[in-house]
């Protein structure tokens, strides 16, 4: 800079050739980027597809867009009675698709799995992939800045939220928009009115069908001569009118006639007898699942094994035998074993009378000859290990015969499906199931070899087999305790099954309390004549009585009602 120059001046030289813009900078304060820029954010379109036409439904569609008009920014769709099937994730997504020209901004989606089995998606992971909807490359690592960021994306768009099938009113509250212009739609199985008061969300609870609607639902699978002849509408409410039952049972409706299909599920699954909705869907499904694997599986039953008179034959073999084991307690404690015997064998012969039936009497009857069963198989296994003579090994035969023609009359055998898992703490219930449970086991493994003291550590050790048929029973009280047991037959079977075994086994521990030094009951079908154990056979008795009695509250609190 030369001497003649004001102070403050700068001199502007440009050498050479320039291919693009130039710029005169005076002063700089931090860094210069010279670039493209940060592109603007993706329009995610993440609404799945919908199939066919949503039915019975315009006045609920009308009401969604009502609530967004009237300027509420979030709407919870749950159902009647908290019953599942009605149609809300269906009611959500068509109105979101009818209505995304309104939010040019992007329409969102997530499912929360808030009603399945498997645990819930956590709302920081749905931020996640919202992020990716929206292009982000640089996702924050912490869940706070992620959060923060997915808010400032949404605040100012007008962008459609869904989230389908939450849990609770936490697991939605960070997911929702908080622009004037967004719009969230929640659909749960229950309402959430935590969000009512602090997010301003309005409830929209579904009702099932209406009949019209219920028959226009059936009429693709039907026809028209079908619908207007048959009665669509003793099928429908037989099953409540539910969307989801009538949309399962659409495809058997249009290979039978209606009257035949309905008297079956009536006969099969007593569903006029349901008095909840999701019961009644419950039944369904599991209906349709076992109808729809019976083709595909291997039939393992043999058409002279279904002769009715099989199983009664076998049954009075089971008991003559059974009675001549017990000859050398009859001759210790004649009225004892007379009551346990009686006790065995009447709800046997009754199991035998009602499992011939139809509808839940013919469950009842499995379940009582099932814990019959049970009982004799633990006595058998007991006989071979205590006695090892001819009469022992034919009683062992003669049960042995008896399961196998009762499994070969309840082939084909329906495939397990895991039902929902319930922590104990829900249902307080279900700690005495537990307890008395692991009582009752820690019992008979210790009582049990110590009733062979004087027997080889081998013989003892295969004395403990006899524990196959408890552990059996305990299976069910388990399934009582930690699942829901929803279906009505499986509801029937399970109290019959524990009360034909556990009350010839009562009978049996307060006969031992009674006789004292004569005779005691270790438990599992094993005895030991002489030396009583008072204290040890009074916690047996205490600890299979809270089973049982646990056991079959939990299944009366637990049953279906609204």
């Amino acid at each position: 800079m030369s001497d003649e120059q004001a102070a403050g001046d700068t001199n502007h030289e440009l050498s050479g050739t320039v291919g693009g813009n130039a710029w005169q900078i005076r002063d700089v304060h931090g860094d210069i980027h010279l670039g493209p820029g940060t592109p603007p954010p993706r329009v995610p379109r993440q609404l799945p597809g919908i199939a066919g036409h949503l039915v019975g439904r315009d006045r609920e569609l009308a009401a969604l867009s009502g609530v967004r008009a009237a300027g509420a920014r979030v709407a919870v769709v749950s159902g009647v009675q908290d019953a599942p099937g009605v149609g809300r994730s269906a009611l959500a997504l068509h109105w979101a698709h009818q209505a995304a020209a309104a939010f040019p901004d992007g329409c969102l989606y997530a499912d929360l799995r808030g009603s399945a089995d498997a645990p819930p998606v956590r709302a920081e992971h749905v931020v996640h992939r919202f992020l990716e909807a929206f292009g982000v490359e640089r996702i924050p690592p912490d869940s706070d800045s992620r959060l923060g960021l997915y808010r400032e994306l949404v605040a100012d768009r007008r962008i459609l939220v869904v989230l389908d099938d939450a849990r609770d009113a936490d697991q939605v509250r960070p997911l929702l928009p908080t622009g004037p212009a967004a719009f969230a739609v929640v659909t749960a199985r229950r309402a959430l009115p935590a969000l009512y008061a602090t997010d301003g969300a309005r409830p929209l609870v579904l009702d099932t069908l209406d009949a019209a609607a219920a028959r226009e639902l059936l009429a693709p699978y039907l026809g028209a001569d079908r619908l207007a002849a048959e009665p669509v509408d003793e099928l429908a409410l037989l099953c409540g009118r539910l969307p989801a039952a009538l949309h399962l049972l659409g495809p058997y409706a249009a290979a039978m006639p209606l009257d035949t299909l309905t008297a079956g599920l009536e006969e099969r699954l007593g569903l006029s007898r349901i008095p909840d909705l999701a019961g009644k869907l419950a039944a369904v499904q599991e209906w349709q699942r076992q109808v729809s694997t019976a083709d595909s599986r291997p039939r393992i039953s043999l058409a002279r094994a279904h002769n009715p008179a099989l199983l009664p034959i076998a049954a009075v073999a089971m008991s003559a035998t059974t009675v001549a084991v017990w000859t050398d307690t009859l001759g210790i404690a004649t009225l004892l074993a007379v009551l346990y015997l009686a006790a065995r064998f009447t709800l046997l012969g009754l199991g035998l009378t009602w499992f011939r039936r139809d509808g839940d009497r013919a469950s009842l009857g499995l379940g009582l000859v099932a814990g019959s069963a049970l009982g004799s198989v633990a006595d058998a296994l007991t006989s071979i290990h205590a006695r090892g003579d001819i009469l022992g090994w034919l009683q062992f035969l003669a049960v042995v015969a008896f399961v196998a023609l009762l499994i070969l009359r309840l082939a084909p055998l329906p495939r397990p499906h895991r039902p929902p898992l319930l922590p104990p703490s829900r249902r307080p219930l279900a700690y005495g199931v537990i307890i008395a449970l692991a009582a009752q086991f820690i019992l008979l493994f210790v009582g049990i070899p110590s009733a062979y003291s004087t027997a080889s550590l081998i013989a003892r050790a295969g004395a403990l087999g006899a524990l196959a048929p408890f552990a059996a029973l305990g299976g069910l009280c388990l399934l009582v305790a930690l699942t829901t047991v929803t279906g009505p037959r499986l509801r029937a079977f399970v109290p019959a099954a524990l009360l034909a075994f556990a009350v010839p086994e009562l009978f049996l521990f307060l006969g031992s309390l009674l006789l004292g030094a004569n005779f005691t009951y270790v438990g599992a079908s094993v005895a030991v004549l002489g030396g009583g154990a008072t204290l040890f056979t009074l916690f047996q008795s205490a600890a299979l009585a809270a089973l049982t009695g646990c056991t079959l509250l939990l299944l009366r609190t637990a049953s279906p009602r609204r």
